[in-house]
């Protein structure tokens, strides 16, 4: 079936594509809800290769989408089932809690479907396999992806067992966490402005397995290192609204703890690159052609196009002022005032700690300083500094100029014209 579905998918027709489908959903699971182990693999691959043509979930998706939402729901019991399983078998799972916050992890562990099917340990023949488990993420990541797919339907269904794959924090980086960053991305960015409670615990539950899996070593050469770096760098930036709306509310401070381990990550992840692995001034434009609204861009400067690395470098600086911008918003809403209003000005700038970006400017590692030189002109975008840091700032900066290191000097100065 599998061969006739890859020879065949250009010429069939939407009826005889739910068939397939509903085939495969219904004669997959058993009386207890477990795959058919022998056909599993075979039968999920088939899916796949359906699922992975954007018109075809498009045809799933018209109408009352019902055979959108049936694969949906099987694709997501299946994933679920494994973790029902992993659940039993302490070789699969972490031996202490993962990275994520009290408030969302109800959200994250409650499956809506409890499994009470035995598991014998040494068992051989496995119905969900790792393989199968990375495909079926897959084939929901392509349903999640057709435009007009009603994601909202399914997002607390879809999203809840991809958190808790992440959460295994012994499992192997793979394809497996590229499809869940991918899928949960997806749906955030379409249910992020009506499901907006869902959407902030979401985002608190995320930050820390972020900055779990950014791990430090080098990827210069690792094309799915990449791929998946660049899944959690499109989390942030998707989550930045609802992290700013998070920074307002008075909080314990856990979430200023999540966000400064996570800076202190991509910090120390991107301070530790080789030169080319950073940006470099080769890679940005100076000049006066107009450049769309949503590509990579400042006011004194954008990236120069067709140049993927480029892209992915640049996507780390803004996502550090993204998070400093956040963070320091968080510090400023914490920060206890007088009784009597505002303090003085030479007061206020006698007693205020230096801010993070002049902190790590004047740190004793040459790539923190060089990282924080080339982070300045985008967190300028933001509001992360006041007037007085302004000044500060450009005081600092001043002293760079004159760098006998090019690099140093033009970064300097990029930092100073913004």
């Amino acid at each position: 079936m599998r061969a006739a579905v890859d020879h065949g998918f250009g010429k069939l027709r939407r009826n005889t594509l739910i068939a397939l489908v509903d085939h495969v959903t219904e004669t997959l699971p058993g009386p207890g809800g477990e795959f058919f182990a022998p056909m599993a693999s075979d039968y999920i691959k088939t899916l796949l290769c359906l699922l992975s043509r954007p018109a075809l979930v498009e045809q799933l998706a018209r109408g009352s989408a019902e055979p959108w939402l049936s694969c949906v729901e099987f694709c997501a019991d299946a994933v679920s089932r494994y973790l029902d399983r992993a659940d039993q078998d302490t070789t699969l799972l972490r031996s202490s809690p993962a990275p994520g916050t009290g408030q969302s992890l109800s959200l994250s562990r409650s499956t809506g479907r409890s499994s009470s099917i035995p598991t014998k340990r040494g068992q051989k023949d496995e119905p969900i396999t790792h393989t199968v488990l990375q495909n079926l993420l897959e084939c929901i990541n392509h349903l999640v992806v057709a435009p007009h797919a009603p994601v909202r339907t399914s997002a607390h269904q879809v999203v809840r067992p991809i958190l808790r794959i992440l959460q295994i924090r012994h499992m192997t980086i793979g394809h497996i966490h590229q499809h869940s960053f991918a899928t949960i991305n997806t749906v955030l960015s379409r249910i992020e402005a009506d499901e907006t409670f869902f959407a902030r615990c979401t985002t608190r539950e995320l930050i820390p397995l972020v900055s779990h899996w950014w791990h430090a070593q080098k990827v210069a050469k690792d094309e799915m290192l990449k791929s998946i770096r660049d899944e959690m760098l499109k989390v942030i930036f998707t989550v930045s609204l609802q992290l700013e709306s998070l920074a307002q509310v008075p909080g314990d401070g856990t979430l200023q703890k999540e966000l400064e381990d996570l800076l202190d990550t991509f910090w120390s992840e991107y301070s530790r690159r080789d030169a080319p692995s950073q940006l470099q001034l080769g890679d940005i434009s100076f000049g006066s052609a107009a450049v769309p609204d949503d590509y990579f861009r400042t006011p004194i400067f954008s990236l120069r196009s067709h140049n993927p690395e480029g892209e992915r470098n640049w996507a780390v600086l803004q996502g550090i002022s993204i998070l400093e911008c956040v963070l320091a918003r968080l510090k400023s809403h914490d920060r206890p005032t007088s009784a009597g209003g505002e303090q003085p000005r030479k007061r206020r700038r006698t007693t205020q700690e230096p801010s993070r970006i002049r902190h790590q400017l004047k740190s004793l590692d040459d790539g923190t300083r060089f990282t924080a030189l080339q982070a300045v002109p985008f967190l300028a975008q933001t509001e992360a500094f006041h007037d007085d840091e302004v000044w500060d700032l450009a005081a600092d900066l001043a002293q760079l100029l004159s760098d006998k290191r090019p690099a140093v000097a033009s970064w300097a100065m990029l930092g100073c014209a913004r």
